[in-house]
């Protein structure tokens, strides 16, 4: 299968191609710029988690983080190819860190392609700075897909989350969503779209 050339692939759960105008690192390389900002977000978000699944895939990750700076208004959405080939028995734990600095806007376009019937546990963590725009789309039309999905979000002033999550058919899949307003006129919408067999 061809890829779009402008985004992002993460093949069992590795940064493999990066190809975009903003900051995308993998998660141990990003960790000397945002690893305090990062301990801090966690911190908080872990304190309150119920889900011991997301915790885990939090202690197991591997994956990427996204840096949208100040006032940075993305005018093409990024397309992330989370690729999985795994055997039945086999698991990966890939991560996805958007951080939005204030005034940022941000469109993404998550598809997954399971290869195998491997078990994906996707993690998408979301910090939104104050009168920022981040608006989240997954696509998962593969068949074989199993898969645990977590979002976490973070939002402060004036900020705007949407969130879509289409999925046609899977062997298993669980989307898990917990969405933290924090400050005042914060906005989230939730939508999914599930077509079963």
């Amino acid at each position: 299968k061809k890829y779009d050339a402008k985004g992002i692939t993460l093949f069992n759960g590795k940064l493999v191609s990066s190809i975009t105008d903003l900051f995308c690192q993998s998660i141990q390389d990003a960790s000397p710029i945002f690893g305090s900002f990062l301990y801090s977000f966690y911190t908080s978000l872990l304190d309150d988690e119920t889900d011991p699944f997301y915790a885990i895939s939090t202690a197991l990750c591997s994956g990427l983080v996204i840096h949208v700076p100040k006032e940075h208004q993305s005018k093409e959405p990024i397309h992330i190819h989370n690729i999985t080939d795994l055997k039945r028995n086999e698991s990966v734990f890939p991560k996805i860190i958007f951080i939005l600095e204030k005034g940022a806007k941000l469109n993404v376009m998550v598809h997954q392609d399971a290869k195998n019937q491997g078990f994906c546990f996707l993690t998408i963590d979301c910090i939104l700075q104050e009168n920022s725009k981040l608006n989240v789309q997954q696509i998962n039309l593969e068949k074989n897909l199993n898969c645990f999905s977590f979002m976490r979000t973070q939002q402060k002033r004036d900020s705007l989350f949407k969130s879509l999550h289409i999925t046609k058919g899977a062997l298993f899949c669980l989307n898990d969503y917990k969405v933290q307003l924090i400050e005042e006129n914060a906005e989230c919408f939730l939508n999914g779209l599930w077509m079963l067999e």
